[in-house]
């Protein structure tokens, strides 16, 4: 088998875990699209709310009239927005003191080891992916998202809204048959 040296096993490693996490693409999950994706180099960030704007177009009957649009008056809300820091100790894998407890390492060794970091890798952003999600369909379901910590985000959603969205679902749900 092909031994590695130790100074060249850490380079391979960083270069191969970047490497195939930077490839790995991450689809956005569906409730997170109907978001907007901004950044921001705060702590605090603005969060600008404006009523009456649909993001499903109203489909209508050739010759009839269409969906008229209104822009009502907006509100901003400045929040601190929740941390994910999900980590797991690399040290603490079994492969890790096959790898690092000796002068010469072997490729297979070191093989799987990266692969092992990049599936628990992968798993937390997972993790985190579906925290956004949930926070997605608190947003539709009541309009407050709650953190661990309990706090609330309250975007003091106006109950017509509330209304339609479960009027969409009643109307748009698959009927199920019993046999």
């Amino acid at each position: 088998m092909p031994i590695i040296s130790q100074s060249d096993a850490a380079g391979i490693f960083t270069k191969s875990l970047v490497g195939v996490l930077k490839e790995a693409p991450t689809p956005k999950s569906f409730l997170r699209s109907f978001f907007k994706e901004t950044t921001s180099s705060t702590k605090e960030i603005s969060i600008e709310v404006q009523r009456g704007t649909e993001k499903i177009a109203v489909d209508v009957e050739r010759g009839e009239k269409g969906n008229a649009n209104k822009f009502a008056k907006s509100t901003e809300k400045i929040i601190i927005p929740p941390l994910y820091s999900e980590y797991f100790n690399l040290t603490e894998l079994d492969l890790y003191d096959r790898l690092f407890g000796s002068t010469g390492i072997e490729e297979s060794v070191l093989t799987n080891l990266i692969q092992d970091t990049i599936d628990k890798t992968i798993a937390i952003k997972a993790k985190i992916e579906r925290a956004y999600e949930l926070q997605c369909s608190q947003v539709f379901h009541n309009g407050v998202v709650t953190l661990a910590s309990g706090d609330n985000i309250d975007f003091k959603r106006k109950n017509t809204s509330i209304f339609g969205f479960w009027l969409y679902f009643q109307l748009y749900k698959r009927p199920t048959q019993n046999y």
